[in-house]
């Protein structure tokens, strides 16, 4: 349980930290912005941008050497992932406005989590104020024995470390398939911005589990 919280709240909050500052269009952002003629950065603003849109996506995640089908809701500051653990079945985890959930779906029980995650402690993508700072690569390579255009963004912190984020693409499209950071990569399937708020509730029927 405790690998499916992590890639949870790590897939989770690279939306979040997205979304922020997600109010400006293309043309109140920073002239050094890199363009929109990259493809990453449209994806950035427009698909990513949870923070004016509702965003549905099923991917397969691999983390930690192990791949994991993922089915993740974001609307506002609602959140979703199903997904399945070996030991403890089909599994959800939702934020909604009465906190943090993990729904375990095979014994429709749940529980509530007492500890709020830090988003300070993730650091998979970067907002829109830290754009400016990308520097972005293009170029082709393979990844899985599949030969995909790529745009590499990459980042220097204060401390001198490197942020690397590569969006991939079919070569010579607009159809996005991978993201990869330094710990995880995801192949997306679907995406859509068509999100019920139903899929936040939990169920009636499921028992709070306590210790």
């Amino acid at each position: 349980m405790k690998k499916i919280l992590l890639v949870a709240l790590s897939l989770m909050l690279i939306f979040a930290l997205v979304a922020c500052g997600g109010g400006e269009g293309p043309a109140d952002l920073d002239e050094d912005m890199p363009s929109d003629d990259y493809r990453a950065m449209a994806i950035i603003r427009d698909v990513l941008n949870v923070g004016d849109n509702a965003l549905y996506m099923s991917f397969t995640t691999e983390f930690e050497n192990d791949l994991m089908d993922v089915d993740l809701y974001i609307k506002g500051d609602y959140t979703r992932m199903d997904s399945s653990d070996p030991e403890y079945g089909a599994m959800s985890v939702i934020t909604n406005e009465s906190g943090d959930f993990i729904l375990m779906h095979d014994t429709k029980s749940y529980i509530k989590s007492m500890e709020p995650v830090d988003p300070d402690d993730m650091d998979f993508l970067l907002n829109d104020e830290e754009m400016p700072d990308y520097e972005v690569t293009t170029g082709q390579e393979e990844l899985k024995g599949t030969l995909y255009d790529f745009e590499r963004l990459v980042e220097v912190d204060e401390d001198g470390v490197e942020n690397i984020t590569t969006f991939y693409f079919e070569p010579g499209t607009d159809n996005w398939v991978a993201l990869k950071s330094e710990d995880t990569i995801m192949y997306v399937h679907k995406i859509s911005s068509d999100v019920d708020d139903s899929v936040f509730v939990i169920p009636s029927d499921y028992q709070e589990f306590t210790f």
